[in-house]
């Protein structure tokens, strides 16, 4: 789990030292509009994560990062880090790279939404 932390934590130290990642490109309408579906779509998955977590009998994660039977605590730290991770990586990349960002993070977080609710399963928090 702590793994997980390392890269937000080593990005927020970015801005401290000195170095200057961000593009200064200012967000289109489009990007925004990506931005929140991306994250409402990784919200939804990471619901759906959690009742993978409450029913480790019935269903395994696919996702090697967090393992065939993630914890709850797994779960939230790996969602909660990727949502700031994510972000951060799209409001440092150049426009036209940034709306590729953003249509692959919504196209992903969609098919895994999608995936689990075909499945059966619910959003629990």
């Amino acid at each position: 789990m702590k793994n997980l932390l390392i890269i937000p934590i080593a990005l927020m130290f970015f801005g401290c030292s000195g170095m200057h990642l961000k593009a200064n490109d200012p967000w289109t309408n489009e990007q925004k509009i990506l931005q929140g579906t991306s994250l409402a779509l990784r919200v939804a998955d990471w619901g759906t994560t959690l009742d993978i977590a409450d029913k480790p009998d019935k269903y395994r994660e696919v996702n090697p990062i967090l393992g065939d039977h993630p914890s709850k605590g797994r779960v939230n730290t790996f969602f909660a880090s990727s949502i700031i991770l994510n972000y951060l990586i799209a409001d440092n990349l150049p426009g036209k790279y940034r709306n590729k960002w953003l249509w692959f993070n919504v196209a992903v977080s969609a098919i895994c939404v999608g995936n689990n609710y075909g499945i059966g399963l619910r959003m629990k928090f």
